[in-house]
């Protein structure tokens, strides 16, 4: 299975019914997948996506490179980091790199008390890099 505009717009139509988180995936500039996160990745939100998400990530067939961009991530539960470990071992079963960028001061917090930082890499904005 491949990924292709209709599984980005299946995966985006997951988060319609949420009020206050969204996420989008796309091919970024580099190759790789971009998924960003919006708003707060609370219980109902990261049920929502968790296994969207992990399917997303088991069929990406481009660059070997997932990043998940945080930057306009305001809040995330217990459950979001779930959601983001599994899809991390997902990838890393297919050989994908996975990232998480800029996460903001208070989801950075949660993150590196967990330990996560240790697992999934926690890098800087590449906006500017075509990221």
């Amino acid at each position: 299975m491949s990924v292709t505009q209709d599984s980005f717009d299946a995966f985006d139509a997951v988060t319609r019914g949420l009020k206050n988180f969204s996420a989008h995936a796309r091919v970024s500039p580099r190759g790789g997948l971009r998924i960003v996160f919006e708003g707060y990745l609370d219980g109902d939100a990261a049920n929502a996506v968790s296994e969207p998400l992990v399917a997303l990530v088991a069929a990406w067939d481009g660059a070997p490179r997932i990043i998940v961009d945080l930057a306009e991530l305001q809040y995330i539960a217990s459950l979001g980091i779930g959601m983001l470990t599994m899809a991390a071992v997902a990838a890393k079963k297919r050989a994908i790199d996975m990232s998480l960028e800029s996460p903001r001061p208070s989801v950075l917090h949660v993150l590196e008390l967990l330990g996560i930082p240790q697992y999934i890499p926690v890098v800087k904005s590449t906006k500017g890099e075509g990221g």
